[in-house]
């Protein structure tokens, strides 16, 4: 149940979206919950937010291509385990997302399709209400990370990834470890 504030914030962001982002994303009411929580219902830097959301979506339209998890290679990293999401969250209510470098076969699927599950990972972890408000805390394992794999990380791709997930998700989140 959204309060008469809260109310009054979603019609005004609702309205600032929809007069320049209609015809390219989703400006219903959940969705546009999601910018304002992450910026505690200020309208203006909720809307900064979701124009940097939509700006690295135009901008890399590579990645979002047939964003779903019909992708062979995405459903591989998905089943191994890439990223693992735990069923109960820590203490503070946060979702915990571990990323294990032992999972990732890299004969079968690349740094994209493990970025691209993570990407689909979190997106449907912030659709929940209560990850919006608590966050996320994201975990990584690279103990047994190998030099084959190294070879496929490369100062662009990595950039990419850092950028997308800090426009994209990290400012919803709150922690992350490695």
């Amino acid at each position: 149940m959204i309060n008469r504030g809260y109310r009054a914030s979603l019609l005004v962001l609702v309205y600032m979206t929809y007069t320049l982002f209609s015809e390219f994303l989703r400006t219903d009411d959940a969705f546009i919950m999601r910018f304002l929580r992450a910026r505690k219902f200020d309208t203006f830097e909720a809307f900064k937010l979701f124009g940097r959301y939509f700006e690295y979506r135009q901008n890399h339209p590579n990645i979002f291509k047939d964003f779903n998890t019909s992708e062979q290679c995405v459903k591989e990293a998905l089943f191994d385990g890439i990223p693992a999401v735990l069923e109960k969250p820590d203490h503070f209510g946060r979702r915990i997302i571990v990323l294990y470098s032992a999972n990732w076969d890299n004969t079968r699927y690349g740094l994209a399709a493990i970025y691209r599950a993570i990407l689909l990972t979190l997106e449907k972890l912030i659709d929940n209400e209560e990850c919006q408000i608590n966050g996320f805390v994201i975990i990584v394992d690279w103990s047994q990370f190998t030099f084959r794999q190294s070879t496929w990380l490369n100062p662009k791709i990595l950039r990419q990834m850092i950028e997308g997930l800090q426009v994209m998700f990290l400012l919803f989140g709150k922690s992350l470890f490695t």
